[in-house]
């Protein structure tokens, strides 16, 4: 498989795993705990530890992202020369 091909399918796991995590949020009460649901403490902490690794993982695919598509463009550069 190329590095294209395993990048891709990396980046396509985080995307789901990113898309989970928003689902759970949801589910628990909603981004920033006022969904209308009912939070204890502890859930509380598990909502904000989700939220942390929601954006922590967002980042990450960003800059893989553009990390990829540098690469993509340094491999037409490299092929068209």
């Amino acid at each position: 498989m190329s590095g294209y091909a395993v990048a891709n399918d990396r980046l396509r796991v985080l995307e789901e795993l990113e898309r989970e995590i928003a689902a759970a949020l949801q589910s628990a009460g909603g981004r920033g705990l006022g969904g209308g649901g009912v939070v204890s403490g502890r859930g509380r902490r598990g909502v904000v530890i989700a939220q942390w690794a929601e954006s922590a993982l967002g980042a990450w695919l960003r800059a893989s992202g553009g990390v990829l598509e540098e690469s993509v463009a340094s491999a037409q550069w490299a092929g068209s020369a």
